[in-house]
């Protein structure tokens, strides 16, 4: 069988040149592609990488690459369905996913090619990192520095080793923080969506999801996606999660959620909490815990504690423009 195969690098640039509408090729080019590969599906239509070929070549016409991707991904799933430990089937399937934007399921695929074949290894995860790392330079290209270092980082662990489940939910729980931070927030419900299905222990994953449902509107969503992280986020963060990963966290971005909902007594009791879990505090980010406490309690009519908690706030230096959500997490956390 016919396989393509590119370096993560190679990838990105292809991806990047098709989302610009400038492609790999001229119109020219590309449409003699995509009749030499029509007459190879016309000899044999059950050619997965002939229409994964001629899909990759229909960049100027979307709804024909993506009929052709739906083909190939439909193909490559009847052979797995027929020999469940085709490696090569499930990277072609990862291939055409990965095309149509279907990240989450791409990478799964590329890491079942690995447990079934692990002497090509790196052919494999080569594709599962650059699968990651086009959303890494998306972001840079966007601004979101913080959410392309991290993501840069995953592709660096995942060169030095395939993860476990929890290293995969980490995967798509950056996936998400990296695109609602890009305000592309129903991709973002999607990958840490996928995250908690690999892994329903992982915290920050709910912390991620309910991120962009409470910035989608959600609110109830939302605040029942943050107490599961509250349940299971641990007591303290690591050196690496800093106040992000920390149990604290959780009960600032509930507490949010629940000011906007109008329960002003549960907001700040979860401020109330985060900062008895953390105390003397010193961190700009600390500070939106204080201003939230201060906003509910002024909706209650509690302006001197109210006045108290802002001035904490500017204290701590908090600025609400750096309070966008979960941070990114460089490193594998603990359960």
């Amino acid at each position: 069988m016919k396989q393509l195969v590119l370096s993560g690098v190679s990838l990105i640039l292809v991806i990047l040149a098709i989302s610009c509408s400038n492609g790999v090729t001229t119109i020219a080019d590309a449409k003699r592609i995509v009749s030499d590969e029509t007459r190879v599906i016309e000899l044999n239509p059950n050619d997965a990488v002939a229409y994964y070929t001629r899909g990759k070549a229909e960049w100027f016409d979307n709804a024909a690459a993506t009929a052709d991707f739906n083909k190939a991904i439909q193909l490559y799933s009847r052979t797995i369905e027929s020999n469940p430990n085709d490696a090569v089937a499930y990277c072609g399937r990862g291939d055409a996913e990965a095309a149509k934007w279907e990240e989450e399921r791409a990478v799964l695929d590329y890491f079942k090619a690995v447990e079934l074949d692990p002497k090509n290894r790196n052919k494999y995860m080569e594709r599962a990192e650059s699968v990651y790392a086009t959303d890494a330079v998306n972001s840079q290209i966007g601004g979101n520095m913080d959410y392309a270092n991290a993501a840069f980082a995953i592709v660096h662990k995942l060169q030095q080793g395939g993860p476990d489940a929890r290293g995969i939910a980490l995967i798509f729980s950056n996936l998400g923080a990296m695109r609602g931070a890009a305000g592309a927030l129903d991709r973002s419900i999607v990958a840490s969506s996928r995250a908690i299905e690999i892994d329903p222990d992982f915290w920050a994953a709910y912390q991620v999801r309910g991120s962009a449902e409470q910035a989608k509107g959600d609110t109830d969503a939302a605040i029942a996606d943050f107490t599961k992280a509250v349940q299971r986020a641990p007591p303290t963060p690591t050196d690496a999660l800093v106040l992000s990963g920390s149990l604290a966290y959780n009960y600032k971005v509930r507490a949010s959620a629940k000011l906007f909902r109008g329960d002003f007594d549960g907001a700040i009791a979860d401020c109330t909490k985060a900062v008895e879990l953390r105390p003397g505090e010193s961190v700009p980010a600390f500070g939106e815990i204080y201003r939230i406490r201060g906003d509910a309690r002024k909706a209650k009519g509690d302006l001197r504690g109210a006045n108290a908690d802002h001035a904490k706030a500017i204290e701590l230096k908090y600025s609400p423009a750096k309070a966008v959500g979960p941070s990114p997490i460089t490193t594998r956390p603990s359960n």
